[in-house]
């Protein structure tokens, strides 16, 4: 095997890899946004849609878990 084959071997991981830490960091500053959310009134909560519950489902997903789906998912069925 050539050098140039063995370092493609760990190319395709290593890019998973990395992508996968990508979405995990994004899940932890939806986090921190949905806390800021928690900080708004149940009116204002209201008005983009939301409810206070809605916060608590979206934040007993694991950490890695981006918790805007569950949101969005709420939000439109509201619709």
């Amino acid at each position: 095997m050539t050098a140039s084959g063995s370092y493609r071997l760990f190319d395709q991981p290593i890019a998973r890899l990395a992508h996968r830490l990508s979405e995990i960091t994004i899940a932890i500053e939806h986090r921190q946004e949905l806390t800021r959310l928690a900080n708004h009134d149940d009116r204002m909560l209201a008005d983009i849609g939301l409810s206070r519950s809605d916060l608590y489902e979206a934040r007993s997903t694991p950490f890695w878990v981006d918790p805007t789906a569950i949101l969005q998912r709420r939000v439109r069925h509201r619709r």
